[in-house]
């Protein structure tokens, strides 16, 4: 930083601060360094924006501040904050530079925060606003909190994508209130993690993609996806390895679309304790399609999927590969939901018990106007594979 702005000693305040109750428009803090001298500073932060309007702070380096580095507040609900970016700052001598949150937006919609490298002795980034993008940062945090936490009634829309996390003490991404809504949380990356790699609790209409997670909840007790208290969330195409319990759970969760992900390793903190999938406290009318569970062979998962309990019911389990799950495959509790077989598989399997053959060229249809149809149902093929009918 080209400017260095430290604090006097029991200094009580923010550095820089804008207090007025009208829009700070379109303010420009620049390549500046901040040293709070958190010895002697006795409370604040480095910079407080009220109500800040399409403001830009690029390239702010911050040091031994006591509390928030930097904080966007809207003045009320006619001074929201609006378009403001937050880019290229970082954290100097590591989490501990920052006392309390680096970034924590109230009242504030449609930031743009990236490309920074952010360390906090609590989170990174707090968000109670809408419509953010927080894409292509390093992020970590300490002590109980979350890289990322989001928690506002009026939260929705936001886009977390292309982040890295790494050593976060707690959740990478936690989110925490019901009136969360269509939160994208797409191609992140979380190493190693206290807890799980990202933890919904209430909301609705998440989709969570194409995430890369490995060694989330070691050696504690978490799962690498999370979600409870929510609706209708879309967890799929991610990718996890080495989880300490589950590798996603679903906690009084409805209606969610849990397809296309990979799970390599869970339980790795106790052999035949944990599943790949739980479902669990009332998790109904869930979707459990093609994916890949892997365990360790020499320390296997309990079961590929499990439905915890009777309540957990109305689920539909199909097309999963499962492999090395020491109790077995798929435990279904709930007397309504449903394991799909294949019915290639089971017709094979009855013929050639009693010394004969199917002939592959010819199955089963459909039948409508015409007499055949679509689909095609073949009389032969292999357990938990084929289209679902």
């Amino acid at each position: 930083a080209s400017t260095i702005f430290a604090s006097a000693n029991n200094f009580n305040g923010y550095i820089i601060t804008s207090t007025a109750s009208s829009f700070l428009r379109e303010a420009e803090i620049l390549n500046i360094g901040f040293d709070g001298n958190a010895a002697n500073q006795a409370s604040g932060g480095a910079i407080y924006l009220t109500s800040p309007y399409k403001c830009k702070l690029d390239t702010l380096t911050m040091k031994s501040i006591k509390g928030d580095a930097l904080t966007l507040f809207g003045y009320d609900s006619s001074h929201f904050g609006f378009q403001n970016v937050i880019t290229n700052c970082k954290s100097y001598g590591g989490s501990y530079a920052v006392g309390g949150n680096y970034i924590n937006i109230s009242l504030c919609d449609a930031n743009y925060i990236y490309g920074n490298t952010l360390g906090a002795n609590k989170s990174s980034i707090v968000e109670s606003a809408g419509l953010d993008m927080i894409t292509g940062n390093m992020l970590s945090s300490s002590g109980n909190y979350p890289a990322i936490k989001i928690d506002a009634a009026y939260t929705e829309q936001c886009l977390i994508q292309g982040n890295t996390f790494d050593g976060c003490a707690s959740y990478g991404i936690e989110i925490v209130n019901a009136g969360t809504d269509q939160v994208r949380i797409l191609n992140n990356v979380f190493g190693a993690g206290a807890k799980s790699a990202i933890m919904v609790d209430a909301g609705q209409s998440f989709i969570i993609s194409d995430n890369q997670i490995s060694d989330s909840g070691l050696p504690s007790s978490e799962s690498g996806i999370w979600v409870q208290n929510a609706n209708y969330a879309t967890i799929t195409g991610n990718h996890l390895i080495n989880l300490g319990k589950w590798g996603i759970r679903l906690d009084t969760a409805t209606y969610c679309d849990v397809s296309h992900n990979t799970i390599i390793n869970a339980s790795c903190i106790g052999a035949n304790q944990y599943s790949a999938i739980l479902l669990l406290n009332s998790a109904t009318h869930n979707k459990i399609e093609s994916n890949i569970l892997f365990g360790n062979a020499s320390q296997l998962m309990k079961y590929g999927i499990q439905e915890a309990a009777a309540a957990d019911d109305y689920n539909e389990i199909s097309l999963n590969q499962i492999t090395n799950a020491q109790s077995g495959g798929i435990l279904k509790l709930g007397t309504s939901s449903v394991v799909h077989a294949n019915i290639g598989f089971v017709t094979e399997k009855f013929v050639s018990r009693k010394g004969y053959t199917c002939v592959k060229e010819i199955g089963g249809h459909g039948i409508g106007r015409v007499f055949h149809t679509d689909p095609f149902v073949p009389a032969f093929g292999k357990k938990g594979k084929g289209e679902i009918l």
